[in-house]
């Protein structure tokens, strides 16, 4: 894999991102961070006409009914190695923190949720 590949493929790569080195790929296996909301709100905006640069869109308010105000509902983790493992699920029903891991599901806390290394985050709006 040439360096603009090795970095295309580091750029898209989830929170448990993919080392290249050489030859050898291996799973990087370090905690990183994610936050229970996101405002999108800077990047939205209302159906309008259309304009001829950015600084011509009218700014949502944060009341706006165009205020994209997100909210972490669901966390996959990957347990395991590069070539094997195991996927546990992490999931906001009725205001409460499940860990569904196969069969069993068991009730988490909003802390232990967030330590988790995540591999995919879904949001909400």
């Amino acid at each position: 894999m040439d360096p603009s590949q090795q970095a295309a493929a580091n750029a898209h790569a989830a929170p448990e991102a993919i080392q290249f080195e050489g030859a050898t790929v291996a799973k990087l296996d370090d905690h990183v961070p994610f936050p229970l909301a996101l405002d999108f709100s800077p990047f939205a905006c209302k159906a309008a006409e259309p304009v001829d640069h950015l600084s011509k869109l009218e700014q949502p308010s944060a009341d706006s009914e165009h205020a994209a105000q997100l909210r972490l509902y669901a966390v996959v983790e990957h347990q395991g190695t590069f070539t094997g493992g195991h996927y546990v699920a992490y999931v906001r029903l009725c205001e409460r923190w499940h860990r569904m891991s196969d069969s069993t599901v068991t009730v988490v806390s909003e802390a232990e949720v967030l330590q988790v290394q995540a591999f995919l985050l879904f949001y909400e709006r």
